[in-house]
């Protein structure tokens, strides 16, 4: 049974598998950190000291094998987009709805841009030629906007091709919405347009599944029952490991990404009963979208020198976690003293 629209809320209060705001927080904070491990170690250049395993004539390059592996971290917050947006929408509040989500999340991508765009004209880290060649002010402008990727290119920050994706996703989530009872067929066209040769759903072809993956979690009863049962929470934590383990050697590992998230979501909810390890994962999810903005101004384009200095992949690891909080603790005060989020919220009051 689906909740329709007749609900004053999609989400079932009576459910046996829910997630709490907690709980998604804490998933955010466990997708911050594979997100720096990923960005880090994905790409052996050369600047940190792996350790490999020699398993009879294979050889594995452990920290980069794990890197890899840690791309999940795009599935798990594609998955709570998908599961929060359900959980939260209302029918009788579209517009307001809408309006909310699109002006928080672009606020923050304007603010962090300003903050950290502007050094690297400033200092020769980069010009509008070398980072958009042709019709550079077209492209700066539609970089502004977190649609690049729709249109082919990555911009100054490679890392905000992510915000081509959960924008496209915002915009396809009423279509989903509208299909209640229908979720299934919606699980069936974000497999098939993986096929589409349509460059413009490049940021969503294979991100589009994760997505309604956490619709579904949150919206179908039968599901909900069934990651609820005893015997789920045993099997989820195993089948997580497992699978993550395997990641990097299945044929599709970008869409298994969304089962095992779900694996892992189910795992989190059961084992994250200490309440220092649940504020400490939520303490980093609250981050998450601060540093996800601008990690890669960090460790890649403006001090790539000051992160990799110790070729210890745990140095550099936690040299990167530790500058990326402090950054992000900096620019929370300063919203807090500019009343940034007041004037964001009266954005949100104005036109919702």
């Amino acid at each position: 049974m689906y909740v329709g629209c007749s609900e004053k809320s999609i989400l079932n209060k009576g459910a046996q598998f829910n997630l709490s705001i907690d709980d998604s927080y804490a998933l955010k904070g466990i997708a911050l950190l594979m997100l720096l491990f990923h960005h880090l170690f994905y790409i052996q250049n050369g600047l940190y000291d792996d350790v490999t395993l020699h398993m009879g004539r294979e050889k594995i390059d452990l920290v980069n094998y794990i890197a890899l592996a840690c791309k999940l971290c795009v599935a798990i917050f594609v998955f709570l987009s998908g599961y929060g947006l359900a959980a939260k929408y209302t029918c009788n509040q579209k517009r307001a709805f809408y309006v909310r989500r699109y002006t928080k999340l672009m606020a923050n991508y304007w603010l962090i841009w300003l903050v950290f765009v502007p050094w690297g004209f400033i200092f020769g880290s980069f010009s509008l030629d070398s980072v958009y060649g042709q019709h550079a002010i077209l492209k700066l402008i539609v970089d502004f906007m977190g649609l690049a990727r729709c249109f082919g290119y990555d911009g100054i920050n490679p890392t905000w091709w992510f915000m081509s994706c959960i924008i496209l996703l915002y915009l396809v989530f009423p279509l989903i919405a509208k299909s209640a009872k229908r979720l299934w067929i919606w699980g069936i066209i974000s497999i098939a347009i993986t096929q589409l040769p349509l460059s413009i759903i490049n940021p969503i072809r294979y991100y589009l599944f994760s997505f309604v993956l956490g619709v579904i979690c949150a919206r179908s009863e039968k599901v909900k029952a069934i990651l609820g049962i005893q015997l789920m929470k045993y099997f989820a934590l195993p089948a997580f490991l497992v699978l993550f383990a395997i990641r990097n050697i299945l044929p599709y590992p970008i869409l298994v990404d969304g089962v095992i998230t779900v694996f892992l979501a189910v795992a989190a909810k059961a084992l994250l009963q200490k309440r220092w390890l649940l504020g400490a994962l939520g303490f980093l999810g609250k981050h998450s979208m601060n540093i996800f903005l601008f990690h890669t101004f960090i460790y890649y384009i403006y001090f790539p020198d000051l992160i990799y200095w110790s070729r210890n992949p745990i140095l550099i690891y936690f040299t990167l976690l530790a500058v990326c909080i402090c950054i992000s603790m900096a620019i929370e005060r300063v919203k807090e003293i500019t009343g940034f989020n007041k004037a964001v919220d009266k954005v949100i009051h104005k036109f919702a």
